[in-house]
């Protein structure tokens, strides 16, 4: 009796297939996750992570050991509304930037990884969150711009 499926040849054919259905249909075996941004603020750039789905916005940066000096996570939301951040299974302190329309509405400065709720101002529609101190070290404040200077 003869397989079909048993010779190289139709494995390879089969994996093409499948390969060309995916990519036709816009499906990768990557995570899916948005690109990730360079910001400015005050002439001061930083490489930020997007997170851009309710998973990747729950996820944050819970369970990480460390961030660099210029990174930070941009939360982006659908919409302007008051949100509410937990220091989930943080592991190091953080400011957090409450942002409408690319502005600055107010900052959490040097944050405890304690687990505790942060809740926002009013309509806020991103967050970015960075290293404690990091607001300090760099001058930035409430009332200040940010740019979104590339995607990577």
């Amino acid at each position: 009796m003869v397989y079909p499926y048993r010779s190289k040849t139709n494995w390879f054919w089969a994996g093409a297939g499948i390969g060309l259905v995916l990519l036709v249909s816009g499906c990768s075996f990557s995570s899916g996750r948005a690109a990730d941004k360079i910001l400015e603020i005050n002439g001061h750039r930083i490489q930020a992570e997007v997170a851009d789905t309710s998973s990747e916005r729950y996820q944050g940066l819970s369970g990480r050991e460390s961030l660099c000096d210029n990174c930070g996570m941009w939360f982006v939301f659908p919409d302007a509304q008051k949100r509410t951040f937990v220091m989930r299974d943080m592991n190091f302190s953080l400011d957090i930037l409450w942002i409408r329309d690319k502005e600055i509405v107010a900052v959490e400065k040097d944050l405890p990884p304690d687990g505790k709720k942060y809740t926002s101002p009013p309509r806020i529609d991103a967050v970015l969150e960075v290293n404690g101190g990091f607001c300090e070290k760099h001058n930035i404040h409430k009332g200040d711009k940010i740019t979104i200077i590339e995607q990577l």
